[in-house]
């Protein structure tokens, strides 16, 4: 389950960095947009990541 999220971190930190250098390029601020949507994914992933630690060394 954790080479799971460790995955989707992974894939979502490469999508920010695309839109990063997509806004950068083309100035649209959609791929602004987009970047904080990742940012809220990252953050409800770290969380889900933080609680399955935390589970995993109660357990």
């Amino acid at each position: 389950m954790m080479w799971v999220i460790r995955l989707l971190l992974a894939l979502v930190g490469i999508a920010i960095a695309l839109s990063l250098v997509l806004y950068f390029v083309s100035g649209d601020r959609r791929y602004l947009r987009m970047l904080w949507a990742e940012l809220r994914v990252v953050i409800v992933l770290a969380v889900m990541f933080g609680v399955l630690a935390l589970l995993a060394r109660v357990a």
